[in-house]
Order: C-alpha cells, then sequence, then structure tokens
C-alpha cells in the first residue's frame, strides 16, 4: 500500500524494486504510471513493487535540511507572504521585526511541506521589516533564511493655487515623519511611503502669502489628497549676504568674495572697499599697509541694502627657499638652483657664489679648485632675507677606455681602435704601440713581423692616465703546391661523408672543402680552366687529347 500527504505532493519520493516473480514487469509498469498520476488513496498489488524505505541500489534520503527560494509577495501597507522552499518536508515559522534583532514570531505550522507559504499581518505602513524563516524536518535538521522588505506606504498630496505662487513652492512635512518637497509647474505637491500617524504640511515661496498657513491630518487606513493651499503675492523688500564675512591677508593678498541677493530679480551690486581695492566682481586686493578694512556689497535694486566683511591686513612677510640645498660636483662640473619667493609679488633674487660663477638664472659652474663653496639667493623686494645652498667640489678624477682591448691580424693588416675619456672636458688622447705603427686617429697597422704588440691610448688631460690593447699578429702561410680534387658525376652525398670513400673524406677533414661551384660550359675541361685561371677559355677536347698542355700538370683530375 502507498499513501501520501497533499501537502507534500511535490516532493514525494516512490522508490522501485525488481518486480517479483509472480508479476509481469508490464504490471510493473502499469503500476508506475497509475502512482504517477494518482499519488492519493491506496494502490494494492504485488508485493515488493513499492517499498518507502531505502533498498540496496537506491539512494539514501538527504541528510541536511537545505532552503532556497525565499521571497516575498503581495505587500501591503499591514501585511506581506513570505514563501521558501526546502529539500525536504519541513514544518514552517517567520521572525520578523523592524531590526535585524526581529522581536516578533508567528505560530510554527507543522504541517511538513516542500513549499512553505506564511502571511505576517498587522504591519505598519511604510516601514522597513526584516525577517527570517525558519524550518525544521522530521529528522530534527534545522534551517533558516533572511532577508527584508518594505511594506508600502501612505501617500499624502495636494495642490497649491493660483500656480503663480504654487509653482516651485517648498512644502514641509512634520509629524509621524520629517520631509520636505518642491510643488510642480501646477502647484501639485505629493509625499509618498508615509507611516500612520498625525502629519502637519506648511507651504512657503518668497513673495507669497498661504491660506491656511499649514493643515494638519492624520493617516490611518488610507491615502489622503486633497489638502490644498491658496497663494497671495505680496511685496517682498530684497536681502542680500556675503560671503566669506571675515578674511586674513597679506599686504598685497587676494580674496574673491561673493554677493548673493535675494528677493527680486535684479541681483547686481556695486562693490566697495574702505582700504585695498576691489573688482566689479568682487576680487579685492588688499593695501600695503597693515590694518583692518572693510568690503561692502550694496544691492542696486534697492541701494538701501547692503552686507559686509572684515579684512585683517598684516604686513607681507618674505620668504625665501633654495632648491637643492647642497650638491657635490667635480671641477668644472654644473648644477642648476631654483630660489623660490613668498610674501610679496617681486619673486626676482640675486645669485652669489663664494667659489665658482653663477648665473642670474641660477646656473652654477664649479671652479677648477677642490672645496666647499656657497651659493646664495637674495631677495630683491627684501635683500635682508636670503637663502643659500653648500656645493661640495672635488678634484675631477680622468679615466681612458679603449675598444677593443684586443685583436688578432695577419702582417700589414689594419684595426682602428677608440678611446673614451671621461671626467674631463679635454678628451684627447695621444696614440703609440710597441710595433707596427698608429696615426692620430688610432688606426693601427699591423708589423710585418709577427708577435704580440701593445696599441696604447693616454690622456692629454693627465698623462698619468691611459689604456692599453694587446694586438697579435701572425704570418700568411705559403705553399709549394695546391691540389684541387674535383668531383664529377656523382652524387655530392655519396662522396663527402661517406665511408666508402674515406681517403678523400680523410684530405676533406685535414685541407678544406669548396662548394656551391657550378659549370660555365660543356664538357668539363673548359670548367677546370675557368677554375683555376679565373677566366673563360676557348674549350677544345680534341687540342686537349692530341697535345695536353704542361701547364694542367698542376690539376689532378679524378673522375668518380
Amino acid at each position: 500500500m502507498v499513501s501520501a500527504s497533499a501537502r507534500s505532493l511535490n516532493r514525494r519520493e516512490v522508490h522501485l524494486t525488481k518486480p517479483a516473480s509472480s508479476c509481469s514487469s508490464f504490471l510493473g509498469k502499469v503500476f508506475l504510471l497509475l502512482a504517477s498520476l494518482a499519488p492519493l488513496g491506496a494502490i494494492t498489488g504485488c508485493t515488493g513493487l513499492v517499498s518507502s524505505g531505502s533498498t540496496t541500489g537506491n539512494p539514501p534520503p538527504p541528510s541536511t535540511l537545505v532552503i532556497t527560494n525565499v521571497q516575498t509577495g503581495s505587500i501591503t501597507t499591514s501585511s506581506s507572504q513570505v514563501v521558501w522552499t526546502t529539500n525536504v518536508p519541513a514544518d514552517s515559522s517567520v521572525d520578523y521585526g523592524t531590526t535585524t534583532a526581529y522581536g516578533n514570531s508567528t505560530p510554527v505550522d507543522s504541517a511538513m511541506v516542500t513549499s512553505h507559504q506564511m502571511t505576517l499581518s498587522g504591519l505598519a505602513a511604510g516601514t522597513t521589516y526584516y525577517y527570517q524563516v525558519n524550518s525544521t524536518d522530521s529528522k530534527g535538521n534545522h534551517g533558516h533564511g533572511g532577508n527584508k522588505f518594505n511594506t508600502a506606504g501612505f501617500s499624502l498630496s495636494g495642490a497649491i493655487t493660483p500656480a503663480t505662487g504654487g509653482s516651485g513652492a517648498t512644502v514641509a512635512l512634520s509629524g509621524a515623519a520629517t520631509a520636505t518637497t518642491t510643488a510642480n509647474s501646477s502647484g501639485v505637491y505629493t509625499f509618498t511611503r508615509l507611516v500612520s500617524g498625525s502629519y502637519t504640511i506648511t507651504p512657503s515661496n518668497l513673495g507669497y502669502t498661504f491660506s491656511p498657513a499649514s493643515q494638519s491630518v492624520s493617516l490611518s487606513t488610507a491615502n489622503i489628497t486633497g489638502v490644498n493651499f491658496t497663494d497671495a503675492a505680496v511685496a517682498v523688500a530684497p536681502t542680500i549676504t556675503l560671503s566669506p564675512t571675515f578674511v586674513s591677508l597679506s599686504a598685497g593678498g587676494t580674496q574673491q568674495f561673493t554677493a548673493t541677493v535675494s528677493g527680486t530679480t535684479n541681483t547686481a551690486v556695486t562693490w566697495s572697499a574702505t582700504g585695498g581695492s576691489i573688482s566689479s566682481g568682487g576680487l579685492y586686493t588688499a593695501p600695503s599697509t597693515a590694518g583692518t578694512y572693510t568690503v561692502q556689497a550694496t544691492s542696486v535694486a534697492d541701494n538701501t541694502k547692503s552686507a559686509s566683511a572684515t579684512v585683517a591686513v598684516s604686513a607681507a612677510v618674505v620668504t625665501i627657499s633654495i632648491s637643492p640645498t647642497s650638491a657635490s660636483l667635480a671641477t668644472g662640473g654644473t648644477q642648476q638652483f631654483t630660489a623660490t619667493v613668498s610674501g610679496t609679488t617681486n619673486t626676482a633674487v640675486t645669485w652669489s657664489v663664494t667659489g665658482g660663477s653663477i648665473s642670474s638664472g641660477g646656473l652654477y659652474t664649479a671652479p677648477s679648485t677642490a672645496g666647499t663653496y656657497t651659493v646664495q639667493a637674495t631677495s630683491v623686494a627684501d635683500n635682508t632675507k636670503s637663502a643659500s645652498a653648500t656645493v661640495a667640489v672635488s678634484a675631477a678624477v680622468v679615466t681612458i677606455s679603449i675598444s677593443p682591448t684586443s685583436v688578432s691580424l695577419a702582417t700589414g693588416g689594419t684595426q682602428q681602435f677608440t678611446a673614451t675619456v671621461s671626467g674631463n672636458s679635454n678628451t684627447a688622447v695621444t696614440w703609440s704601440a710597441t710595433g707596427g705603427t698608429i696615426s692620430a686617429s688610432g688606426l693601427y697597422t699591423a708589423s710585418s713581423t709577427a708577435g704580440s704588440y701593445a696599441v696604447k691610448a693616454t690622456s692629454l688631460a693627465d698623462s698619468t692616465k691611459s689604456a692599453s690593447a694587446t694586438v697579435t699578429v701572425s704570418s700568411l702561410p705559403s705553399f709549394g703546391h695546391v691540389f684541387i680534387v674535383v668531383e664529377e658525376n656523382t652524387d655530392y652525398s655519396s662522396v663527402v661523408g661517406s665511408s666508402s670513400m674515406p681517403y678523400l673524406n680523410s684530405l676533406i677533414s685535414q685541407y678544406g672543402l669548396a662548394t656551391n661551384y657550378y659549370a660555365d660550359t660543356h664538357p668539363s675541361i673548359g670548367n677546370y680552366m675557368a677554375l683555376t685561371t679565373g677566366q673563360i677559355l676557348t674549350n677544345d677536347d680534341r687540342i686537349i687529347r692530341r697535345r695536353p698542355e704542361p701547364t694542367m700538370s698542376v690539376m689532378i683530375r679524378c673522375s668518380i
């Protein structure tokens, strides 16, 4: 017999075993179909077809409770549904409240289901609620899942007429909640997401009065509309404000002031100052004399309306700094110095040094004598203000190198050498060689006698500094006879590297192998002549056969 609860239809698992021998497999298939179509009630048949427990080969039931798809729905001003899903049948409850501490809980619904739904009621309108769903299965496994939602709030609206005063009016809300909004071009305003409670609505707009001045309403179960006001234009005197209202400046310093005029469409102002000067745009320049001064902005629309600011002017203090404050140079070296002057508009300086020289732009050149020297910049605006830097000058160390440092040449061969001198502006050198000759520019010509020779470059700035290179000179070999063995009528691979021709390969290893030669004529004798003489000669096999030339005895022709 198989039975199922209506609450858990969607998660009931049916495990099938192999049909007993007394029942056909066809009946087993029919039973499976009927069980799928009608899970309620009882079905009888051959024993062993259906088992609610685990059998060999079937997966065990889940060992943990998993909660998914936690969400809310059908939210109103006072209620909300909460739904979720579990992987196994379990009971249902919800913790909820206006903080993450919750504080409220629904009764536990003991129905063991996989699709859960609970309704939260008695909620406040326009409020954020936090909630946690809870489920426990038949094995005591617990599951939780949380989120938050907002209940629908109440709205409160009205209109301010005529629109000339209502358009752009500011509407303030106080009471159970505070908020402000701006009426649209038709004078209509709206507040939304309001909680239940008592409220006061107050409109305002410069140049207008409102009737009534404010209204009080109570929200409890429904939205409220038609909280209307009537506006009337009134004369408004302009007002003016100034920013900033106080500032401290050094003599000659500047400050931008801003005047704001309200209550009139003419927002222009005139500026004045009791000391210093101010532009039509409000840019103030402090005087050269210390003191307290007033800056004033007066409305052009109503010259009885003005605003003022106080300016405290102090005597300018000139300061000067130099960069860098120290430097290390070799004799004759250079360093750019920079002076920064503040506290005056005159930032010019005069430069001086205790050794070496310095340009009007601050470029210092070290003297030829080592020592410690001072560079000073003095303010032109206040010659009592100066800054200095220390320069440590050391004697220049001449170094010299030669390239290349070694070379091998045949007798009479040539090699260009190059000398590099550092540490002195004089980079000239003198060249010398222990054998062969070398030009003033370093072009060396090898001796006619083999041997090892030295090439030296000596600094003209410091004759104690030099660098040298080694030249190995060797003589060219001479030969009494030259034999050329020419391969013909056989593949290259059948000769070179072939074990069947060890003698020829030993000659190749001992003397040499020339490749990539191509015929100029036919038959072969003409090519041999070209090979040995370097020119193309008349080719006639008949003459060669009748009268061999004795000069050909130096060439051995091997036909292979």
